[in-house]
């Protein structure tokens, strides 16, 4: 039902909108690029353990949910703290009055991600209803919304439809499975949750400053960096990080043990 929106999007708030809302649609492409093509993977394996396999189910769906979640959010912190320059060096100086639709598309994104995991959960377990009833309440709240939104604020108007009609799906969804997720996970979302509302506002604050291209993209980056190190630790298992490390120590000595193998092959060669 997008397409009929920004039809009447740029109907009445011109081409130029829907040129910046398009931007924004680009751009976002990159955060859920990923988490898109780990999804047909992700179905075929919860929907093998499922049941027979409980504790493997649990295990996998909690760790494609916090990676998902994870490496969306890391891009959509990076998106909207370096907007302003992204779309400078993309699409030239003139279209910055699309970062306010690109920050909230960023944010939809991640909200959409949240949403198909949690669908793909259902879909596992064959519980498909609640997937059709959160479908059709996102479907007919962002028509709705978006039809009486556009006229005042444009494509923001687009945008509030489709995070208000995104949540009530989210809510939805988490009703129908909560009873099924573990303490942990549950533990584990509510983490991901706060630190979520946490960079929405972080990122609204920086985006209020003034400041230097160059200095935006230093900031840009090291601040993603910070945030992720954090989200990861605040939601990673203590088994998980050991794990981890034998796997990058594994990969480090074989390394170094091929590398020390060419070394003294082509030296007997010689």
């Amino acid at each position: 039902v997008s397409l009929p929106m920004m039809g009447q999007l740029g109907r009445l708030r011109g081409v130029e909108t829907l040129g910046q809302l398009r931007i924004a649609q680009s751009l976002n492409q990159i955060v859920g690029f990923l988490p898109g093509t780990i999804a047909p993977v992700a179905i075929s394996v919860l929907s093998e353990t499922h049941g027979t396999k409980s504790k493997d189910f649990q295990k996998l769906r909690s760790l494609h949910l916090r990676a998902s979640w994870l490496l969306a959010l890391t891009l959509v912190i990076f998106i909207c703290l370096a907007s302003g320059p992204l779309i400078d060096l993309l699409f030239g100086n003139s279209y910055q009055a699309a970062i306010p639709l690109v920050i909230g598309m960023a944010w939809v994104t991640l909200l959409t991600i949240v949403v198909e995991n949690l669908n793909l959960y259902s879909l596992s377990a064959g519980n498909t209803r609640a997937i059709a009833v959160g479908s059709i309440i996102q479907k007919i709240t962002f028509v709705t919304l978006t039809f009486s939104l556009i006229p005042q604020w444009g494509g923001m108007g687009f945008v509030f439809g489709l995070i208000i009609g995104g949540g009530l799906q989210l809510i939805v969804m988490l009703a129908t499975l909560w009873q099924s997720l573990e303490k942990l996970l549950k533990q584990q979302i509510g983490i991901l949750f706060v630190w979520t509302i946490t960079s929405i506002t972080l990122a609204y604050l920086v985006g209020q400053l003034t400041i230097p291209v160059m200095i935006n993209w230093l900031l840009a980056i090291l601040i993603t960096i910070l945030l992720s190190f954090l989200l990861i630790i605040s939601v990673i298992k203590t088994y998980e990080i050991n794990r981890i490390k034998k796997i990058i120590e594994a990969k480090l000595n074989s390394k170094i043990i091929s590398f020390l193998q060419s070394l003294i092959k082509s030296k007997y060669i010689k």
